[in-house]
């Protein structure tokens, strides 16, 4: 009773934590006259006429607690303030919650071919982003791709970027670490209930030296989001060392269970309308990189 109510608002102007307020017989006065006043002061002191020295230790300290409890609660309705006299608890500003569902779908959010012949260019990779109905807009998060070249251990990094035209898109990054790509790529806002996609062509130097690439992909600056285990994804693609046209029919998922049409996070498919398609762009081949 030393910290209710909380926060703290009475008595008004400077108010204090245990404080009350209840009807009692104004002092002073003649009993016959039946004049009340409204008293506000210590909860504990007004209802047991002392100050508690229940502690934690106490073996029955949680039952003579529910006792005490419901003796304040007694005292208050026997003698309670009217309505038009009590003071107001303080009105709190509403923020609305900030949790948002964002995440790449297991079943179809990132794609990546499941063959691809040496030195192809003409193979695409595409990236679903979905947020989730029910939630609130994803604001600044970034998205985030490598590439490994298996077993030679080249690395690519990709990161949306915005364009000197204003449009975001996913783009090859110079740099030598999964952070340091983070750190070039663009911010961007997703509402509640929509997705976007990004696709571009896997860069040709990428397949040659190796025999399967190893992708990853992951969405950063997440703060609000209360599901993060569905931020990332991975895949596979094997690279063919024979001459010829494209190998594979068709795109992989990252989880090799094929094409599906769901789009959205967990393979909940989302409405066309809602998914945009950014234009894709061919990788620039001159920023292989080696290790993490």
């Amino acid at each position: 009773f030393r910290t209710r109510p909380s926060p703290a608002y009475i008595p008004t102007g400077v108010p204090q934590n245990g404080f009350f307020e209840v009807l009692q017989v104004a002092e002073g006065v003649d009993p016959d006259q039946e004049l009340f006043e409204i008293f506000r002061g210590s909860i504990s002191e007004t209802t047991f006429d002392q100050e508690l020295t229940i502690t934690e230790e106490q073996a029955f300290a949680v039952a003579t607690a529910a006792d005490d409890t419901r003796e304040v609660i007694w005292y208050m309705h026997s003698w309670p303030v009217p309505e038009d006299y009590t003071t107001k608890p303080p009105c709190r500003e509403y923020i609305p919650p900030t949790t948002y569902d964002v995440g790449i779908s297991p079943i179809s959010g990132f794609q990546v071919p499941m063959t691809i012949n040496e030195g192809q260019e003409d193979r695409e990779f595409f990236v679903t982003v979905a947020n989730a109905a029910g939630g609130s807009s994803a604001k600044d998060i970034k998205l985030v791709l490598s590439a490994t070249n298996d077993p030679t251990n080249d690395i690519m990094y990709f990161g949306v970027v915005e364009s000197e035209e204003g449009i975001l898109q996913l783009e090859q990054i110079d740099a030598d670490s999964f952070d340091g790509a983070e750190a070039a790529c663009a911010k961007f806002t997703l509402d509640s209930d929509k997705s976007v996609l990004f696709d571009m062509f896997v860069p040709g130097q990428l397949t040659e030296g190796g025999d399967e690439l190893l992708w990853y992909a992951e969405i950063r600056n997440t703060p609000g989001d209360y599901d993060p285990t569905n931020n990332s994804a991975e895949g596979v693609t094997t690279i063919h060392r024979t001459s010829g046209g494209s190998s594979g029919v068709g795109g992989g998922s990252a989880n090799g269970r094929g094409p599906t049409t769901g789009n959205g996070p967990d393979g909940r498919s989302l409405p066309h309308t809602d998914t945009k398609r950014v234009p894709k762009k061919r990788g620039k081949h001159n920023n292989l990189l080696r290790g993490l």
